[in-house]
């Protein structure tokens, strides 16, 4: 995962050192680490999880914990950091929605869409989607070498990369988090109709 996010850690580099040495104190920036997209991340597969085939990607146990936000949680986390410049200036600030494991959400999406989905055969374990995504990222296939690096991020057992409650900016920025039921009921009624 480090390979596929070190333009994004050479960027905020590069931007602590602007506002490090901008003399007029003019300048600043505001990093906001959102967990994966949860909404944007069912669409796409994040999740292991593809609601118009009713079929999910089950990585290793499907219990380890992963940070999540919903896009509409994520606009509301940039509204609040513009509002308060002055405390997230020239940080990151970590935000997050809900906590939940791959098993959670399989199980609120067949909640909500009334029927089961079905369990794809022969779904690499987290550890053969970490090399896949290295082969991949070695060969410049980046799209594929994210999709399975996220998956494995997310879910492979052991992987703990939920960020604890202690490290969350939510409290500062006055977030009120949903339920994570709801998120995955107005998804699934979007998403068909329901």
């Amino acid at each position: 995962m480090a390979g596929l996010l070190a333009g994004k850690a050479a960027m905020t580099k590069f931007l602590s050192k602007l506002a490090d040495e901008d003399e007029s104190k003019n300048f600043s920036w505001t990093g906001v680490a959102t967990s994966p997209f949860f909404d944007w991340g069912l669409d796409h597969g994040v999740f292991g999880i593809d609601l118009a085939k009713r079929t999910v990607r089950m990585v290793d146990s499907g219990t380890e914990k992963v940070s999540a936000s919903s896009l509409r949680f994520v606009g509301e986390a940039v509204v609040a950091v513009l509002r308060k410049e002055e405390e997230t200036k020239n940080r990151m600030v970590e935000v997050v929605e809900f906590t939940v494991c791959q098993n959670q959400v399989v199980a609120l999406v067949e909640e909500a869409a009334g029927c089961k989905l079905v369990r794809e055969e022969g779904v690499p374990t987290g550890q053969e989607l970490e090399k896949a995504a290295e082969d991949k990222l070695a060969k410049g296939d980046y799209g594929g070498a994210f999709f399975d690096a996220l998956l494995a991020w997310n879910f492979k057992d052991g992987g703990v990369h939920a960020v604890p409650e202690g490290e969350l900016d939510n409290e500062l920025l006055g977030l009120k988090a949903r339920d994570v039921r709801d998120v995955v009921r107005e998804y699934v009624k979007e998403r068909e109709g329901k």
